[in-house]
Parts: structure tokens; C-alpha cells; sequence
């Protein structure tokens, strides 16, 4: 189980996906190796900032079995706009999990807002989910 301790982190070093559209959310649904972590954000977003430092904490240390995303939904509009559409995201930051087997674009796990006891809360559900 990663840690919720050690020093904020400003960067993601292992590889992630930062470029999504509906379709390659559908591969990326299709291809989910246990499961596939999304979090929307926005540059000009506080919020989204504010906890940017332990959701990088938390992607640096994904197993191998699980995907991670930090897309920007001025960038990847086309998607946010989708989700949005079907009611699964209403404002940034929201991070969407989708277990492995989960083919529609209903998340298994989500949390919103910039509460970091939450987004702690929200990365253990997920890592436990696929162990």
C-alpha cells in the first residue's frame, strides 16, 4: 500500500496519460490492466492545486496494475464535456477510478473537491480495490 507520508511532490515521475478523448477513454476502459485513475483539473483551478501535490504523491506510486491520468479539461474538453453530459463530473477537481472490467463511463470510486483527508480516503479505496 503506498504512503500517505514522505514529502509533497510537484512533479509525476512515472508515466501517465495527460491527453484523452472520448475514444481513448473507451481504449483506456478496454485496456485497464486492474484499474484506470482520472484526475480532471484546470490550471487556473485553486482547488485543483491545492491538492495537486498529494494526488502527484499518490501517482508516483501506483502499482503496475493501475493507470493513472492528469488531464486538464481546457485541454480535454471533448471528454470532461462527455462526462458531464452523462452526470459522473460537475466542476474541478474530480478524480474518477474505474476498476478493471468496468466498460461503461460509470466510475466505481470518485471524490471532488480539494478536501486532502478525502483524496487520502480515495487512493486507499482504489489501491485496495485492486489487490
Amino acid at each position: 500500500m503506498p504512503s500517505e507520508e514522505g514529502p509533497a511532490s510537484t512533479v509525476i515521475d512515472k508515466p501517465i496519460l495527460t491527453q484523452m478523448n472520448k475514444l481513448g477513454f473507451q481504449k483506456a476502459l478496454n485496456e485497464n490492466p486492474g484499474g484506470l485513475i482520472i484526475k480532471f483539473g484546470a490550471e487556473w483551478c485553486g482547488p485543483c492545486k491545492k491538492i495537486d501535490p498529494v494526488v502527484y504523491r499518490y501517482m508516483n506510486q501506483l502499482p503496475e496494475n493501475i493507470r493513472g491520468a492528469v488531464l486538464d479539461i481546457d485541454e480535454c474538453f471533448e471528454l470532461y464535456a462527455f462526462l458531464k453530459m452523462k452526470k459522473q463530473v460537475n466542476g474541478v477537481p474530480v478524480i474518477l477510478f474505474y476498476k478493471k472490467g468496468t466498460i461503461s463511463w460509470i466510475p466505481d470510486h470518485v471524490v471532488v473537491g480539494a478536501d486532502e483527508s478525502q483524496v487520502h480516503a480515495f487512493f486507499k479505496r482504489c489501491f485496495d480495490a485492486v489487490i
